[in-house]
């Protein structure tokens, strides 16, 4: 498998973690993160796969270090079903802009020539079930009793907003790493949502 496609492939599947939130509650979800953090800074860059998905010229703070403090943000910041939301956003929704940018992403776009139009639709697409999956989850183990409830519209008008504004949000050219800026903005619009429906909690 390329290099980038396989840097890809984990960064989509790093949000599995995400399953065990209804089970390890916050407290185990910031201690997950913050040994996440903590990984990928100083282990993760020492094993060969690590050094496999390293982009030629990495600075010593890349993508690879940012993604999980973006995730520690979220889980500090939100109730754990809106991080795992978010979270979705940010590992689904950038891996296929990545990998359909690189092969159809010819059209780019007039703001940021570095992006593409495929890449930013294969964004939305895949970040919304993504993002919708993960709350579910959590609802459905956690507050079961939620799904009759007000759960639904905010899980489906929630991962959507996350979806179309990580997507937007990504494309934005900034010298901050994207993965705290789309998780920044997918959980805003995960909240923002909750909060309309009265359960940003």
């Amino acid at each position: 498998m390329p290099r980038e496609d396989l840097r890809q492939l984990i960064h989509a599947l790093m949000c599995a973690w995400a399953l065990l939130f209804p089970w390890i509650g916050k407290g185990g979800a910031i201690a997950l993160g913050a040994v996440a953090v903590l990984f990928n800074a100083f282990l993760l860059p020492r094993l060969p796969v690590g050094k496999r998905v390293a982009r030629e010229g990495d600075r010593r703070w890349t993508g690879v270090q940012w993604y999980p403090v973006a995730v520690l943000a979220l889980v500090l910041a939100l109730p754990l079903h809106l991080a795992a939301g978010a979270w979705g956003v940010l590992a689904a929704g950038d891996a296929a802009s990545n990998l359909v940018g690189r092969r159809w992403g010819k059209a780019k776009l007039p703001w940021n020539p570095r992006k593409s139009w495929a890449g930013t639709i294969a964004f939305a697409v895949a970040a919304g079930p993504a993002s919708y999956a993960l709350t579910a989850w959590w609802f459905g183990h956690s507050r079961p009793d939620a799904l009759l409830d007000h759960a639904v519209p905010v899980m489906v008008f929630g991962s959507a907003a996350a979806a179309i504004l990580g997507a937007i949000v990504e494309t934005i050219p900034t010298r901050i790493d994207d993965n705290l800026t789309v998780a920044a903005g997918a959980g805003a619009a995960h909240a923002i949502v909750a909060g309309c429906f009265g359960m940003l909690r």
